[in-house]
Parts: structure tokens; sequence; C-alpha cells
């Protein structure tokens, strides 16, 4: 171990997400027989010559290592040693931050066997933790003495990975681990593959799944799920596809009668099915190309050629977490994207924008003129992305006199994403501002909502002079309620653009009358209107102060 520059050896804590202190702690969970549990101790940053001899560690990059030979009742030491220029940091709180146990598969590629912790409570998230220079923190965790052997590893975030060690698992926890909320981060499952129909109350059932794919009706959820079943386990052998498969049988009489005993036999057939996964992501690129150029075979429940949004999710999942992305065949992958782009269905597209969530590749294969296209899809992701793109491009103009032809809802997608990408758009007075000020102009109530409802943290923004005068006669109109006496908004949106609305005004004259306002929301019908809260002209009061003019 080089100790010759001890400044530039940091260790960070390991983290399951909770927060870590400065000070020395312990905290405690009772373990299960043979499971990866949440018990560990973790200590304050020390000096680093008081580092264990013999912890091994790497001149100019950062290092994670499992203490294998100091195993003392069921605890395994875990450090992790960051030896660059910089100083390191680690999320406090998250799922993407906690530490995780791994096991080895067969055909070289690793699974996680220990579940996810829970929840991230808002305003957690964003915590981080820094160790000055020549200082470490370990940590001590639960490691099991009984179970399935195999050869394990541990995995802090997505960037710290330990050394390889033999040790035990439970398959219970495994199985798990693979329903949780990190599942889709570790395979590419995408939520809706391993959903469960029981209730979300469920603790065995946290799952990932979105809105979306939550709310699709049964009849379009299980064909959905059977190509995706059938996509994972041509990736690897995971054993939550085959519960999944049974979590599917469990809803199949809800379906129609013509449909119940075609979707039985496919899950059974799936379920049953020997592992078929491939050896590299190489060949699973190709074998999802290979999907993409098969015509659809309406015959098979959930075929997969029926189902092409599916595999264009799983290519583009590769690009962030295969271990060497560059070797697939992404020139082949984009071509054959752009190809399908105008016959895709809505589902298709909505997979297919999954590739546009990654810049790099976009900017790699995706002319400006194809984004500009994309403007007018159909899908509301491929939208989104598209406006992203050429703001990152600065493709003001072009996205400006393309947006001008939109209807509402694609103005409205570009206005939120102008308002969303706050720096960007205080630097912006020229045609994307422009485009701003018409859609002020012609439908004042649409531009408001797209605009400041994009905003961060309930944050107005610092209006360009001539936005904000185009929003003028909106502002004044919409705040100025109760000046002739009480009057009741039943509203809920309408008093919520009032407050929001407020937070733009600034007119001392103005505000002054509305200090005087008397429009209020009633919260019984039994409270006299002279004893409800005058909320517009509370926040008329707190927008004076705001402004720093004199009480």
């Amino acid at each position: 171990m080089d100790l010759t520059n001890p400044l530039r050896c940091v260790v960070i804590p390991v983290l399951l997400a909770v927060p870590v202190h400065l000070s020395a702690q312990v905290m405690k969970m009772e373990p299960k027989e043979g499971m990866h549990d949440a018990t560990f101790k973790v200590s304050g940053p020390r000096p680093l010559f008081d580092l264990p001899v013999g912890i091994p560690s790497e001149a100019g990059a950062t290092t994670c290592h499992a203490q294998v030979s100091a195993i003392l009742d069921g605890q395994i030491p875990i450090y992790l040693i960051n030896r660059t220029e910089r100083e390191t940091s680690i999320g406090l709180t998250g799922l993407d931050t906690s530490l995780r146990a791994y096991r080895k598969l067969d055909n070289g590629k690793w699974e996680r066997v220990q579940p996810a912790n829970g929840w991230v409570m808002c305003a957690d998230s964003d915590r981080r933790l820094a160790i000055p220079p020549g200082m470490f923190v370990s940590a001590s965790v639960a490691c099991p003495s009984s179970g399935t052997p195999a050869t394990l590893r541990y995995q802090i975030g997505d960037s710290w990975l330990s050394n390889e060690f033999p040790g035990f698992f439970s398959p219970d926890a495994r199985d798990m681990a693979q329903r949780d909320l990190r599942s889709p981060y570790d395979c590419p499952t995408w939520g809706h593959i391993l959903k469960a129909p029981a209730s979300p109350s469920d603790g065995f059932n946290v799952l990932a799944a979105t809105a979306t794919e939550t709310l699709l009706p049964v009849e379009q959820r299980l064909p959905l799920q059977a190509a995706a079943i059938d996509l994972l386990q041509q990736y690897a052998d995971f054993r939550a596809a085959r519960l999944a498969c049974d979590d599917a049988l469990t809803m199949v009489d809800k379906l129609p009668e013509p449909l119940k005993e075609a979707a039985s036999k496919r899950f059974t057939d799936l379920k049953s099915r020997p592992a078929v996964a491939v050896a590299t992501d190489l060949e699973f690129a190709s074998l999802c190309l290979g999907h993409l150029r098969t015509k659809p075979a309406a015959a098979v429940y959930g075929d997969l050629s029926q189902h092409p949004g599916t595999v264009w999710q799983a290519l583009a999942w590769l690009d962030g977490h295969s271990p060497d992305p560059a070797s697939l065949p992404w020139a082949e992958i984009l071509t054959l994207w752009k190809e399908r782009i105008p016959t895709a269905s809505l589902p298709e597209l909505e997979g297919m924008a999954k590739f546009l969530e990654n810049s790099r590749l976009a900017n790699e294969h995706v002319s400006g003129q194809i984004l500009i296209s994309l403007l007018q899809s159909e899908s509301p992701a491929m939208r989104m992305n598209s406006v992203r793109l050429l703001l990152e491009r600065n493709m003001d103009r072009a996205l400006a006199e393309a947006a001008a032809g939109l209807d509402g809802e694609g103005k409205s997608v570009v206005i939120r994403q102008v308002a969303a990408d706050r720096e960007r758009f205080m630097m912006r007075h020229g045609p994307l501002n422009e485009f701003l000020i018409a859609s002020a102009k012609a439908d004042p109530v649409a531009t408001f909502e797209a605009f400041d409802r994009s905003l961060y943290h309930d944050k107005p923004a610092n209006l360009e002079p001539g936005l904000h005068l185009a929003f003028g006669d909106f502002f004044t109109k919409t705040v100025s309620v109760g000046l002739e006496g009480p009057v009741r908004i039943g509203d809920y949106m309408q008093a919520d653009r009032i407050r929001r609305c407020m937070r733009y005004v600034e007119h001392r004259e103005l505000l002054k009358k509305l200090a005087d306002s008397e429009a209020y929301q009633m919260a019984s019908e039994s409270v006299p209107a002279a004893q409800q809260d005058f909320f517009v002209a509370r926040e008329a009061r707190r927008q004076w102060a705001r402004l720093g003019y004199e009480p």
C-alpha cells in the first residue's frame, strides 16, 4: 500500500440508505438466518495511519475492499478507499447509494441477493458527505454464515465494487431483491416485467412499476408482461421471472374467455422453459435486433414481435448497464431506430424514446432535422426528449420556428422544457423568448400553466421584461378579486392560480389594493364570510414583503 502521500488517501463510509453522521455510531437490526441484513456499524473519520495493515488500495483510484480475513460474529469490515486527487463524496441516503451484496452466476454475470432498504424521504436524497483527505471511515456489515454457497461481492451505489470472496446468501432474500425498488437498475425489468397483482400494501411486492403500467387494464398488461418476461429470460436466468409467471397466472381468470387458455399456456411455458440466456451483451443486442426485424406472430400470446417497445427499452438499458457499451452495434441499432420511426405505433415510440434520454447516443446518431420532425410525434416522451436535445444543441431558432406551428399540447411541451432548464432560460433572449411572448399573448392561461408548473421548488423565475409585460394583463386580472366585497373562490385550481400569479405582481398600488381583498376559500358553510381566511390579501402582503417594500 503506497503511503508516500497520505493526503491522497480517503476512505468513504459505506451506507445503507440511512444518514451517517461524522461521529462514530452503531445502527443495528436483528439479522435473519442466511440473509444479508441491514446490521452494520459505521465509524467516524480517522487518520489514514489507523487503516489496518493488509487492506489493498490503488493509487489514483477509488477502491472498495471487504476484509474477509476479519469476519467476526457474522460481521465483515468494508472499506472504501479513495486515492484520487479529488475529494470523494457519497450520498447519505437513497437506494442508489446503499451497500448491496451480489452473487456470481455461472455465466459470469452478477445477481443482487440483498433487498433494497425502502423508500427515500423527500429532501433526503440529495444530502452528501465529504471526507477530508487523509481520513478514512469503515463499516461493519452483517454477512450470513449459512445458506446457499456462492461467490459474493459488495457494491456501493453504481460505482464501487469490492473484491470477490466465498460466502452464503438466502434464496428468499434474492427473490425479494429482484422484485424491489432497485430491480430496474439491476436488470432490464423496466418495472412492468415483475409487476405483481397483489395489494400495494404487501411488503413483499414493493415494485418499481410506473403509474401508466400499473393502471393498464389486465388484458393489456398481461401480454406486455409475457413479452417482457420472455426477453428477460433471454438476457439472464432470473428466478424472479418465474415468480412473475406465477403472479400472472393468478390474473388469467380476469381475462376475456377467448384469451384465458392462450395466456395460461404462455405463462406456464415461460415458467417451465429451460435457461436460454445469452453469454454476452453483444449477443443479447443481436438477439434484440432479430426480434425487431421479425414479423408479428399473432398466434402467440404476448409474443415479443408484438411488443417492440419492450425490445427498444432493453437495448437502451444496455448502454448504461453493459460492462462494455462501446462494443455494442449502436450504429446498426440507431439506423433501424430511424427507419422505424415513421411507421411505429405509440407503444413502440414510447420505448424508442428511451434512446433520446442518452444525450451521447443521440448526439452521435440523431440529426437535428430528425429531432425537429419528432416534435410532431404522438409520443409525449419523444417530444419532450427532442426539445431537451435541441436546447442542449442551442438550436433555439429552429426550435422556435417549429414550435410556432405545433398544436397547444406541443407548444406546452416546448414551454415546459424551456422553463425547466432555468439557467439556460435566463440566458435566452432571442427566438425562444419571442416564441414565449407570442404564446403568452395568444393563450396566457395555457402558457402560464406550462411555464410556471415546470419551475423547481415552487420558485418563480425572473421573467424577461418583454415576457413579463406580455403576462401583465393576465396577472392583474387573475389576482384582482375580492376588491368590491367578500367573494368566495370555490374552485381550488383558480385559487391556486391566484397564489402563483401573485408571485409575479410587482406594482405597489395594485398590491396595496389587494391587501384589502376579501376573497376567501370557504372551509365550512357554517363559518360566516367575515371570519374566513382572506387568502388573496394574505398573499399580497407576502409578495409586498418579498419585494422588500417598506411596511
